[in-house]
């Protein structure tokens, strides 16, 4: 395989992971919109798929070529890989914010539920050291008027 072969690889390598960064760098607030383009885009642009017995080529260049430019290609290889590789990716991107949604609603939950406990457990808490403050400063205010009353007597 000639020079010219390789760089355009690094080329396309280059400008390729240059063009999934513009694309997923205004969405990094959305995270799974972001994830979902950037693998697509590694994906069809950076995966190479044989084009004919010597050279191999990106997917997307492959698919286009031999569906529309060459009549008599068989693109049964590289659209099996389209389709394998593009409902991996939805897969994987579903059960990633799958995980995601179901993590956060239980820890929410957990916190909801720790959140109540101690509120209960301070409220009861405050309720009888409340009752138990009022008892002693009757008993301490009985006391002091006992007090009284026996200085009063003698």
């Amino acid at each position: 395989m000639d020079g010219a072969y390789w760089v355009a690889w690094i080329v396309l390598y280059i400008f390729g992971i240059g063009l999934i960064v513009l694309c997923v760098y205004p969405l990094r607030r959305q995270f799974y919109l972001a994830f979902f383009l950037g693998m697509m885009g590694v994906f069809w642009m950076l995966v190479p798929i044989p084009f004919n017995e010597v050279y191999w080529a990106p997917l997307f260049v492959t698919l286009i070529f031999q569906v529309f430019f060459d009549p008599e290609a068989n693109y049964a290889l590289a659209a099996t890989a389209a389709t394998i590789g593009t409902f991996t990716i939805l897969a994987a991107t579903l059960v990633l914010y799958g995980f995601n949604f179901g993590y956060r609603h239980i820890t929410e939950f957990v916190h909801r539920r720790l959140r109540t406990m101690r509120a209960y457990r301070t409220s009861s808490g405050s309720k009888t050291d409340r009752r138990d403050r009022e008892s002693d400063a009757g008993e301490s205010q009985k006391a002091v008027i006992g007090s009284e009353d026996a200085n009063e007597r003698t």
